[in-house]
């Protein structure tokens, strides 16, 4: 039986890699690439070897049977956990509670709700944040193609950094 693009199909961990999970399903090899690993995917890296065991049987779309290894996502075997599907009760220039949940070189990433990520900018009056502190931001932007939401840092209802 030959493996099928956008087909759903039950796939077995084979080894667990820094940029993803092998696997292998029907005799074929495959490949779940970080972005395709979870709706979630911030911090995921740090977590593989918690959240996969090599042997585990899961469900994955394929999403190229031409490449070898294939190409395959866990996320995109499960839709109905797309946390986008949320994005639209978040408009641009309200304010909402957000969980900080990694830093960057670039800023940080926070959790508007599970699964739904927005990116704080670093910017020179920004102060320290610790991974779990819960902050008050803006929502500056909301991008659903791109799947990316801008947010500002609010110090208080009226200011903004």
């Amino acid at each position: 039986m030959k493996i099928q693009s956008n087909e759903i199909i039950s796939v077995k961990v084979k080894s667990i890699e820094q940029y993803g999970v092998l696997v292998e399903a029907e005799g074929y090899e495959g490949i779940v690439l970080i972005p395709n690993l979870s709706w979630n995917i911030y911090g995921v890296q740090k977590e593989m070897s918690n959240l996969f065991s090599i042997g585990d049987t899961l469900d994955a779309m394929v999403l190229d049977s031409s490449t070898v290894p294939f190409n395959a996502s866990f996320k995109d075997a499960h839709p109905e956990l797309n946390p986008w599907k949320k994005v639209n009760k978040f408009l641009v220039n309200t304010i909402h509670k957000a969980k900080v949940v990694t830093k960057t070189d670039f800023g940080y990433f926070l959790e508007l709700e599970k699964g739904l990520r927005a990116l704080l900018h670093n910017v020179k009056s920004l102060p320290e944040l610790s991974d779990g502190e819960i902050v008050s931001v803006k929502i500056n932007s909301i991008d659903q193609e791109k799947k990316k939401i801008v947010v500002s840092y609010v110090l208080s209802e009226n200011k903004e950094q």
